[in-house]
C-alpha cells in the first residue's frame, strides 16, 4: 500500500483544524495508556469539529436482534462491567491497554476525553462486533 502520510500520532504533521473529522480506529491502545490524554489532544488539535475513536473492549457481552411488526428491527447489546471478572492486562507486544480489563474502564476513558478538552457526544459498542467501543467526540 502507498499511504499519503506516515507519521507519529503524538506529533501529527498537520495544521490546527485541518480536517473536519479525525478518526483513530484501533490505534490508541498501541501507545502507552499514560499518553492517552495527550494523544487525544493531538487528534483534537487537527480536527475542526469531531474526533471518532475506536478502542478494544474486552469482556463478556450479550447481543441480540429482534424484528417486531410495525417497529422493524431492533438491536440490543449489553456488556458486563469489568468488575464482574476483572483481570489484569498483560502486555502482549501490541496492546498497552484494553477497556474492560482491570484499571481500564469506560468511565476512565470518558474522563480522559473531558480532560483532553473534548465533549463526548456518544459512545457505544456495536452489536455486530462487541470487541470494539466507539467514542464520538466534539471539539
Amino acid at each position: 500500500l502507498k499511504p499519503d502520510v506516515v507519521a507519529d500520532l503524538r506529533k501529527l504533521p498537520f495544521t490546527d483544524n485541518q480536517y473536519d473529522m479525525v478518526c483513530a480506529f484501533e490505534v490508541l491502545e498501541h501507545l502507552p495508556y499514560d499518553e492517552f490524554e495527550n494523544n487525544l489532544k493531538e487528534l483534537l488539535r487537527v480536527a475542526k469539529k469531531n474526533v471518532l475513536v475506536s478502542l478494544p473492549h474486552w469482556g463478556r457481552s450479550f447481543a441480540f436482534t429482534i424484528q417486531l411488526p410495525f417497529l422493524g428491527v431492533r438491536k440490543f447489546n449489553f456488556k458486563l462491567p469489568y468488575k464482574f471478572f476483572a483481570i489484569p492486562h498483560k502486555w502482549d507486544g501490541e496492546h498497552y491497554f484494553e477497556i474492560g480489563k482491570e484499571s481500564y474502564s469506560v468511565e476512565d476513558i470518558r474522563r480522559k476525553v473531558w480532560s483532553a478538552g473534548g465533549k463526548l457526544l456518544d459512545d457505544f459498542v456495536p452489536t455486530e462486533n462487541t470487541y470494539h467501543h466507539f467514542f464520538i467526540i466534539e471539539k
